[in-house]
C-alpha cells in the first residue's frame, strides 16, 4: 500500500509540473469538455497521460476495475475507486 501511495503522490507532482510547463509557455489551448462552464485544456490531457501511463507501468498487474479509459475527460483518463 505504501508503494501505491508513494507512486501517487510522485505521479500527481509529476503531473502538476508538466501542466505548469504547459501554462508557463502559454500553450494550454482550452477546449469545451461538456459544455461552455466545463472546460478542459492541452495540460489537463498531459498531465492525466502521466498519471495514467505512469501507474499503469508502475503497476502492471492492477487490473481495469482501477485504471480504465472513457471518453468523457480524455482519451486516457484515470479514475480510481
Amino acid at each position: 500500500m505504501r508503494e501505491l501511495l508513494s507512486a501517487s503522490i510522485h505521479l500527481a507532482e509529476a503531473g502538476g509540473l508538466e501542466l505548469a510547463k504547459i501554462q508557463r509557455k502559454g500553450e494550454l489551448k482550452t477546449a469545451e469538455k461538456s459544455g461552455k462552464n466545463d472546460l478542459v485544456t492541452a495540460g489537463d490531457h498531459a498531465s492525466h497521460d502521466i498519471m495514467y501511463h505512469g501507474m499503469k507501468s508502475t503497476f502492471p498487474k492492477l487490473k481495469d476495475a482501477v485504471f480504465y479509459r472513457t471518453n468523457l475527460f480524455c482519451t486516457t483518463n484515470l479514475r480510481m475507486w
